[in-house]
């Protein structure tokens, strides 16, 4: 198996935004929400960010936020992340401590998670599988 199962508990966690501000998790789980795992220093992240960030403008009318996972340095985050994530919340995790807790192996990464902090969705690994499950998730 690759991810947590549909209907499991999503682990809740807190880390430092780029702007250094502290981000708990479940405290941003008034809506359904989009979180999305990545390594800044691959290209496949960052065309999943991008369509991500394309979709966020559309996600805001169907119910749905984004939160983005990255790691490692904060620099190197905002300098490559900061214009492709625009308002989209990133994260950073030191190396992969999140990702492994919700069974990340390999990014880009997306799982939806509901309100009620379950799973909803198994999790889609590469950007065209997220760009295609983007696509179904705001398409009315």
């Amino acid at each position: 198996m690759r991810g947590l199962p549909i209907g499991a508990i999503a682990p809740n966690f807190t880390l430092l935004n780029l702007e250094g501000r502290t981000y708990s998790f479940y405290d941003s789980l008034a809506c359904p929400q989009i979180l999305l795992f990545i390594d800044p220093y691959t290209q496949a992240c960052r065309l999943a960010i991008e369509r991500v960030s394309e979709s966020f403008h559309k996600t805001k009318g169907f119910g749905l936020s984004i939160c983005i996972v990255s790691r490692g340095d904060i620099h190197v985050n905002r300098k490559r992340l900061t214009q492709v994530a625009g308002s989209i919340p990133v994260l950073l995790q030191k190396r992969w401590e999140v990702a492994q807790n919700y069974m990340i192996f390999l990014v880009p990464a997306m799982y939806l998670v509901g309100v009620d902090r379950r799973i909803t969705h198994e999790v889609v690994v590469g950007w065209k599988k997220i760009e295609s499950l983007l696509l179904k998730l705001t398409t009315p």
